[in-house]
């Protein structure tokens, strides 16, 4: 059963989709969703902090929302899934994204992660949910 699903995330189209796709599931299996955005420098925890705002609202249930500064970030998404339990590590892909520019950050999590990575691209065709036929407007 996935009771936790972890959403690392980035200023870019990528975390957004992957954040939406994350309610989704977790609205489907009864999940939490924790966003996750590390920021690489205290110039960014302000932009990180709004980001994590305006993204953490999506759900029907608000998003356990968290904000780091690290410059080690695959080493803290693993040590923020670990803290959490997280069951899921929920990962977004589209060309030239942070997670691929930045040292192959992609690349260590999905090495060195103890729980399943799911990748999901920003070009699937998002199809309406199984509830949502029984929760008309939604």
């Amino acid at each position: 059963m996935l009771n936790t699903v972890l959403v690392p995330i980035d200023n870019d189209a990528c975390s957004e989709f992957c954040v939406h796709y994350a309610f989704d599931l977790a609205r489907l299996l009864g999940s939490q969703v924790v966003i996750l955005h590390v920021a690489r420098n205290r110039d960014r925890v302000e932009a990180g902090k709004a980001l994590l705002e305006r993204l953490g609202q999506g759900g029907r249930f608000p998003a356990k929302r968290i904000l780091m500064e690290s410059d080690q970030v695959a080493d803290t998404i693993l040590q923020v899934a670990d803290k959490h339990r997280a069951d899921l590590l929920l990962l977004g892909r589209c060309m030239g994204d942070v997670l691929v520019t930045r040292e192959g950050i992609r690349e260590q999590l999905l090495e060195k992660s103890p729980i399943p990575v799911q990748v999901v691209p920003i070009n699937m065709r998002h199809k309406r949910s199984f509830l949502d036929r029984f929760q008309p407007g939604l």
